[in-house]
């Protein structure tokens, strides 16, 4: 009886594992420029332009991805300039500073300066209590580009598909 259980609950595991990962390999692979990709259960909608790259997907459960693209050197930050100030403290609490200046009644509830395949990262969490939303930020400086990969989802909710959508972030090759 017991090796019958045990024969039962592995194969449960195995399917459970087996849907999972299968769950993900029928997304859709999206080359967002040269640099960047993104895999999603379905191509995300381009809601920028050429001059101003912008990608948004909503999950089935409202859990709201965007992907935007900022050419930092267009307002006079070149790459070897940005390279020495986004790894400073006083250049991260300014960019935060800044951050919160566009989110009216927002609030900083984690920040951390990071990696992202060997370049700088600031990880950013927004609550926006008037709203009862949660925002996630991965701003990710490649060059004189800042990429902005945010995940909004409701407050409380499951955070399993803001999860799953910074984990398909890639960079190409």
């Amino acid at each position: 009886m017991k090796k019958s259980f045990l024969h039962l609950a592995i194969m449960l595991l195995f399917s459970l594992i087996t849907i999972s990962v299968n769950a993900q390999t029928h997304w859709v692979k999206t080359q967002i420029d040269k640099r960047v990709s993104v895999k999603l259960p379905k191509a995300p909608t381009l809601i920028g332009d050429e001059e101003n790259i912008a990608y948004q997907f909503a999950f089935d459960d409202s859990t709201l991805c965007v992907i935007t693209i900022t050419d930092l050197g267009k307002l006079g930050l070149d790459s070897a300039t940005l390279a020495s100030l986004v790894e400073k403290e006083e250049f991260f609490e300014q960019f935060k500073v800044s951050f919160l200046s566009q989110s009216a009644n927002a609030e900083i509830k984690k920040s951390e300066i990071a990696k992202w395949n060997d370049y700088v990262c600031y990880n950013i969490e927004l609550i926006e209590t008037e709203k009862d939303l949660q925002s996630y930020f991965k701003c990710v400086f490649i060059g004189s580009d800042l990429y902005l990969f945010t995940s909004t989802i409701k407050n409380g909710r499951d955070t399993k598909n803001k999860d799953l959508f910074f984990q398909n972030i890639e960079l190409s090759d």
